[in-house]
Parts: structure tokens; sequence; C-alpha cells
């Protein structure tokens, strides 16, 4: 998967997953990926991964993405099963 991150645009400002039909488990390495892919932080403002049923397990990892990144201006996360309770506070 990081590989995958690796290969976008250098500029790319929106990443957009809504929908892909990825299990819970590749939600997490997209998330990870994210994270240990520092560059993105300064550079994505728009991150949709909403209708996918990832439910907090699959969400948590891009919070922790968003709680470091400087320039998100836009998260969408509806339908995806995750609740404010069970996911990470930033």
């Amino acid at each position: 998967m990081a590989a995958l991150l690796d290969a976008l645009p250098q500029g790319c400002t929106v990443l957009k997953l809504r929908g892909t039909g990825a299990t819970s488990k590749g939600a997490v390495a997209i998330g990870q990926a994210l994270k240990n892919k520092r560059k993105f932080e300064e550079k994505i403002k728009v991150l949709d991964i909403s209708k996918n049923k990832w439910g907090n397990e699959g969400v948590a990892p891009f919070m922790d993405f968003v709680s470091h990144s400087s320039c998100l201006r836009t998260l969408n996360i509806a339908e995806t099963g995750a609740s404010a309770e069970g996911l990470p506070l930033f």
C-alpha cells in the first residue's frame, strides 16, 4: 500500500477512497501507510473515506493521520460505521 501512495502525484491534495469495498484490515493498512508517509500531512486537503463499512477499527488509523495533518480541511467519514465514542480524540 505504501508503494501505491508513493505513486500518487506529488501535488495530490484530494484523496477519495469512497466506497472502495476494502476490508477494515485493508483500511488499517492504508491509514498506517498515510501516517508513515509524512509528506501527505502537508498536502492532503480533502480526505473522503465515506461509504466503507470499516467501523472504528478501520477508521481509527485515519484519525491518527488527521491529528497530525497541517492542512486537512475536509474529512468525510459518513456511512463508515464508526462512532465518536470508539474513535481516538485529537
